[in-house]
């Protein structure tokens, strides 16, 4: 189910964090996280949390961080001069690392113990925080350059990515599972 929105949504994320501000896009994104991270917690906190409500949120979480990371990843070169652009990918992938293998687990599990609730508040202050420092401490524009084809040629670049996959021996089964 990780997976999903990626194999679903990756091509097509790609081309929107080409056409527009990757800062706006990761704004945008982490918005919808907070309001929907927000909402888990109120029905957590008022034990109207339902299965069903967990999965969509899950899903939807899953689109958003489609978009954010895609957007994340891509506005490294535009942060970072091309001498220490290395450098700035590795401790980027480092701290993804570190925090979701060894950090996010016993965190999680703590808040867990606190109470449901905790677990979708703490991140609601975190998605705030970072909307907040990328909202007012990141300015500028940070589209990628502008392209000199066609706009119904974006579609052809979505479908030319679609056939791959569909081709590829090691994700065409992905696909298909």
């Amino acid at each position: 189910a990780f997976w999903l929105p990626w194999l679903l949504l990756g091509i097509v994320g790609g081309v929107v964090v080409d056409k527009l501000d990757r800062r706006h896009v990761q704004l945008a994104g982490s918005a919808v996280r907070v309001l929907l991270l927000g909402s888990m917690t109120w029905l957590a906190a008022t034990d109207r949390l339902t299965m069903p409500l967990l999965i969509a949120a899950v899903g939807i979480y899953g689109i958003t961080q489609v978009f954010v990371d895609l957007a994340g990843s891509t506005i490294i070169p535009q942060l970072a001069p091309g001498s220490r652009l290395s450098a700035a990918n590795g401790r980027v992938m480092g701290v993804q690392t570190v925090f979701t293998n060894f950090v996010g687990a016993p965190v999680g599990g703590l808040l867990l113990v606190l109470g449901s609730g905790w677990v979708f508040g703490v991140p609601v202050a975190l998605g705030i925080a970072f909307l907040l420092l990328i909202g007012l401490g990141l300015r500028g524009d940070y589209r990628a350059a502008p392209s000199t084809e066609p706009a119904g040629s974006r579609l052809q670049h979505v479908l030319e990515g679609f056939r791959f996959q569909v081709s590829h021996p090691v994700l065409r089964p992905l696909l298909l599972t």
